[in-house]
């Protein structure tokens, strides 16, 4: 492959000598244009994504969009409250943001959402949620072993899977871990300051995010805690 790659630089550096050289020699025999220069062509500008709306909801007309009622933690840390839900327009999904403070800012579209919630990533963030769960009712269901796939998938780009049953508190960065939720399998990844959560249980997608104040067994026994 080096070879070949080496092999194409050669080549195209001729080719590109070859064209200034032949670039100079028409200099050389064609007098200069008199003609002004044509104008020069508008660049083109990349489509924008369209804004895709939320809306801010009940707890009660989130669980209309789901078509059943929203599975709810049982337990929560202490001073944690569901402080703002939203829905996303067009498709089932619903955004519970908790916290031991107010959670505040303008949502409007999926674009204003996203850096609300990217705030339980950033230490001392304030006004922005600690715990996200995003709960969305797919079409179709993974294949049992969803979890261990990703792990493994995850390993092959430099994670570090590691055993929950050794890890107790706070889990490195860049590490992933299979765990056990309700006898069902969750795919566990952590980050420099968050923890990320997903499963599958009683035909719901589960992904919940929740600040790394918090030990990883606080976000385990919320998980259990969904019914």
């Amino acid at each position: 492959m080096g070879f070949k790659k080496r092999w194409l630089f050669v080549m195209l550096a001729g080719i590109l000598a070859l064209s200034l050289l032949q670039g100079c020699a028409g200099e050389k025999a064609t007098p200069a244009p008199t003609e002004p220069p044509g104008p020069t062509p508008t660049p083109e500008i990349p489509p924008q994504v369209a804004p895709i709306p939320v809306e801010e909801v009940s707890l009660e007309e989130a669980g209309e969009v789901l078509g059943a009622p929203v599975p709810m933690p049982a337990y929560l840390p202490s001073g944690y409250e569901l402080r703002r839900i939203f829905v996303r327009e067009g498709r089932p999904h619903v955004y519970l943001l908790f916290s031991d403070e107010e959670i505040t800012g303008k949502v409007q579209t999926l674009q204003d959402l996203y850096p609300l919630i990217s705030k339980l990533e950033q230490p001392g963030a304030s006004s922005g949620p600690k715990l996200c769960l995003i709960i969305e009712k797919p079409s179709s269901m993974p294949p049992l072993d969803f979890a261990e796939q990703m792990a493994k998938q995850a390993e092959g780009w430099g994670s570090t899977v590691v055993d929950m049953s050794e890890v107790k508190g706070c889990l490195p960065a860049n590490t992933v871990s299979v765990v056990e939720i309700n006898q069902v399998k969750g795919y566990l990844s952590t980050g420099e300051t968050s923890y990320a959560l997903a499963w599958f249980w009683s035909g719901f997608h589960f992904d919940m995010r929740m600040t790394k104040e918090l030990p990883v067994e606080e976000l385990i026994k919320i998980a259990e805690s969904i019914g």
